[in-house]
């Protein structure tokens, strides 16, 4: 716990005192709240810090704790100063009519005193919250995140912060389209994440081009029809085509209609996101034909370099593991169609990346290694059969091959051993035969590189 001695404020004799103020908060930002806390009942100036680095950033999922802060936001112009950044994700709000009104009009009260924020995350769709946004200014606001739908008040909103927001993030529901908007023109945005159905109206050609990342990860998607999706997808080609560096999808595999129009038009991209969701059992595509429905789209994205697949499962379930000889098998075939791909992470978390060995000083050539975190002895056989048959034309790199294996295979044992230290009476035959496995391999490696 920080301390600062109650006598020694009076005279300024506290070293801690006598440091800048920007010195003092970031050494503060680095306590915890109760030290913090201490902190503020020292002195003035102390409790002004305290205030600044306890106020910069609030989260709130519980009502009641909310209004609490809301009261001190109110009454202390300091505490409502020092707010950057605000989540509201209640989950214990009340039905009642008269309870919310209260509630709505004490949020947009406070609100209205946080001159200074710089990122809101309202994560609500009700018309209260965008009710109490109606008449807010924030002159620092730099992202916002919120699943209100984009009515007309959202609309306005947006409008009134066009020039500082960088980051924008809109889960909500496709109402907008009812309502045949004006575009709204966000000079200064970098990315933009939620429902690729609100694209055409958030994402307009920039003076100077900034736009590099869209993340369409919103459930709505689901509801979008082809042509909307095609809408947007032409539209972020004509706005952003040639900025727009990275971009993460989510859908049902990895070959439905979002993922395949987004390769058709957006053929600049450096990294691409591809999220698999299941609801139904039905659904729970295996890994191998994921990545099957990967080799479809790669043949558009020439120069792709990162390419990361993940799994969202509602329904209960075991992912499939590749083993090192099908993870080698299938990035080596994905960089034969993306030549500058270098990373690649699977659906069951698996990553790989390629690295560049010097060859004779001259020149360098390229093999792919897999997270030295996922090795067992068992895959680190199988992946020394597999890099030392690539490598054969390239002796020079053996010898980090080497260490790599020993570093991976020990990093390994240390786990296993850790996890069978608390087994009193198989434990220490369990390591043993770890050991000895561990030195048969290491053996075979430095044979393989004597060898070759």
């Amino acid at each position: 716990m920080l301390t600062v001695g109650l006598n020694s404020c009076p005279n300024s004799q506290s070293f801690l005192i006598q440091l800048p103020p920007e010195i003092i908060s970031q050494i503060v930002d680095y306590c915890p709240s109760s030290s913090i806390l201490a902190l503020s009942n020292v002195c003035k100036s102390m409790q002004e810090v305290g205030v600044r680095s306890l106020y910069r950033h609030l989260s709130f999922t519980e009502a009641s704790r909310f209004l609490k802060c809301c009261y001190a936001l109110i009454r202390n112009n300091g505490a409502a100063s020092s707010v950057r950044g605000l989540q509201i994700n209640l989950v214990d709000l009340g039905q009642s009519r008269h309870i919310l009104f209260a509630f709505f009009q004490i949020l947009a009260t406070v609100l209205r005193r946080l001159h200074n924020l710089q990122c809101l995350e309202v994560l609500h769709d009700g018309a209260g919250f965008q009710w109490a946004l109606e008449s807010c200014y924030f002159p620092h606001l730099s992202l916002l995140r919120t699943r209100l739908p984009l009515t007309q008040d959202l609309i306005n909103f947006l409008s009134r912060h066009s020039s500082t927001i960088s980051e924008l993030h809109l889960d909500g529901q496709s109402s907008i389209f009812t309502l045949s908007p004006v575009p709204i023109t966000l000079p200064n945005l970098t990315s933009f994440t939620g429902n690729p159905g609100f694209v055409r109206f958030i994402v307009q050609r920039q003076d100077k081009p900034r736009l590099s990342s869209a993340h369409m990860t919103s459930l709505n998607i689901m509801d979008l029809e082809e042509v909307e999706i095609i809408e947007a997808m032409k539209h972020l080609q004509d706005v952003a085509g040639e900025t727009l560096r990275t971009v993460t999808i989510v859908g049902s595999g990895f070959a439905g209609p979002l993922a395949r129009h987004a390769s058709n038009y957006l053929t600049n991209l450096k990294v691409l996101g591809l999220m698999h969701l299941s609801f139904m059992e039905i659904e729970l595509f295996s890994t191998e034909q994921l990545c099957e429905e990967v080799k479809l789209l790669l043949p558009n994205l020439p120069q792709l370099q990162r390419l990361i697949m993940g799994r969202m499962h509602s329904v209960s379930t075991q992912t499939q593991t590749l083993d090192f000889a099908e993870g080698h098998k299938l990035v080596v075939e994905f960089s034969s169609i993306c030549p500058g791909l270098d990373f690649v992470c699977f659906p069951d978390d698996t990553e790989w990346n390629r690295i560049r060995i010097p060859n004779n000083g001259s020149s360098y050539f390229y093999i792919w290694f897999p997270e030295v975190s996922q090795f067992s002895v068992a895959s680190a056989w199988q992946l020394l059969d597999i890099l030392c048959a690539e490598g054969r034309k390239y002796p020079s790199w053996l010898s980090l091959l080497k260490l790599i294996l020993k570093e991976a295979v020990g990093k390994w044992y240390l786990n296993e051993a850790r996890e069978n230290a608390s087994n009193s009476e198989n434990g220490p035959d369990i390591q043993e035969s770890i050991r000895t496995a561990i030195e048969t391999l290491l053996n075979e490696i430095d044979k393989r590189v004597e060898g070759n």
